[in-house]
């Protein structure tokens, strides 16, 4: 089992009372995580249970009454530790949220939970009761470009890399030798054709990692709009791919529902679904000026290249793409989704179409670019002017450059 960047937050929880839960889209690794934590708790001597609510065993005794508990992992006597209770798929419960809060409630002077959800969607239907103070919650994502070298058993070119934009980062990267500079780039091209999907990552071949790509769109994506109930699962489908077409570009919910036929109140209900099983990501602009600024209709992503050529049925090179815009764009909101919760990560656009792909927080913003050649600074002059007080950085495909005050970003740097 592969290391991620994730758990060393978690390790730093394991002591508090706070339940912990990991949350995330199917297969990104949310068990892998949880037998990490089973395989850490055993180092530190801790007594824990493990337990799948694929047991159907365990999940009717819990159904019927959290106390039954007990029944599963026996008393816990006055002298023993705090006792570790590892749930794996808490979603499957009728009430996952009246079990958590009757056993922290109860017992969280003797117990801690440790669980895992498969989609926030189920999370957020199911809890009733906002758990305030009860829990803490983990986003476990499709790997970063650092983990995905980890996965590669290439800890030596990961540890090359510094998350966050920052003037010491630029200049240390100019500093990387060129030789392993290629190397970076010759796994960076695998890693924004596949993605970071681990089951795709640890696949060698390239006809395998194009067979597991489709099979997460086929039965794991499927999966969850059949257990949303949805009424037209091919609809689903169908806005999936028109947003993978143009990743980046303004999402009008009024021409997606006149296309597809659907109506206002079922598109919002589709577009929740996919956000909440973390199949799109939907990045709001940012606004001061209401008159002149963009303020309401957002622009959506994926959050992970290689699920978007599956649903393209397209794995070319990115520089001999017609959708090469587009395709750089989702790749450059990847990285950042990475670094930066959801809600931090904006864009920017006036109604005469002057726009900045990216404004981030720390007043950073952030351009697109396959090529430096591509960046005209005088098309950024009116942002510039409106909000003095952001730096505007570029970032690129295929180059790491300093002209003037200006940064010139390689993306796999981010």
């Amino acid at each position: 089992m592969y290391p991620r960047e994730i758990m060393k937050d978690i390790y730093r929880w394991l002591e508090r009372p706070e339940i912990i839960i990991i949350h995330g889209a199917r297969q990104t690794g949310k068990t892998t995580c949880l037998k990490l934590v089973e395989a850490e708790l055993q180092r530190q001597g801790k007594t824990f249970f493990y337990l799948t609510l694929e047991n159907y065993d365990y999940l009717n005794l819990l159904n019927q009454n959290p106390e039954n508990l007990f029944k599963i992992i026996g008393s816990i006597l006055p002298e023993q530790d705090k006792v570790f209770v590892l749930i794996d798929e808490i979603q499957y419960l009728n009430d996952p949220t009246h079990f958590m809060k009757f056993i922290f409630d109860q017992f969280h002077d003797r117990i801690k939970i440790v669980a895992t959800g498969s989609s926030s969607f189920y999370m957020d239907r199911k809890f009733k009761d906002s758990l305030v103070g009860r829990k803490q919650i983990f986003h476990l994502k499709p790997l970063s470009f650092r983990e995905y070298l980890i996965f590669q058993q290439r800890e030596d070119l990961a540890g090359l890399l510094k998350p966050g934009i920052a003037t010491e980062n630029f200049d240390y990267y100019q500093s990387i030798p060129l030789i392993r500079q290629n190397e970076l780039k010759k796994y960076y091209s695998d890693f924004i054709c596949f993605g970071g999907y681990p089951g795709v990552v640890i696949e060698r071949e390239r006809d395998f990692k194009m067979r597991k790509l489709e099979d997460l769109i086929n039965s794991y994506i499927k999966k969850d709009v059949l257990e949303a109930r949805l009424n037209y699962p091919e609809k689903y489908m169908q806005i999936l791919k028109l947003i993978a077409e143009k990743s980046g570009a303004l999402f009008n919910q009024n021409q997606v529902g006149q296309l597809l036929g659907l109506s206002t109140t079922a598109l919002n209900n589709y577009l929740y679904v996919m956000q909440k099983s973390f199949h799109i990501a939907l990045i709001k602009p940012f606004y001061r000026n209401l008159r002149k600024e963009i303020r309401k209709m957002p622009k959506a992503f994926l959050p992970d290249t290689g699920l978007r050529n599956a649903l393209l049925g397209n794995f070319s090179p990115i520089d001999i793409r017609l959708d090469r815009g587009y395709y750089f764009e989702n790749l450059v909101f990847i990285h950042l989704y990475h670094h930066f919760e959801i809600d931090d990560i904006k864009f920017w656009r006036t109604q005469n179409m002057s726009e900045i792909d990216f404004v981030l927080p720390h007043k950073i913003a952030l351009e697109a670019k396959l090529h430096a050649k591509l960046f005209n600074k005088k098309k950024y002059e009116y942002f510039l002017q409106q909000y003095p007080q952001f730096r505007l950085h570029v970032v690129l495909f295929d180059d790491h450059l300093q002209i003037g005050d200006r940064f010139f970003w390689n993306v796999m740097y981010l």
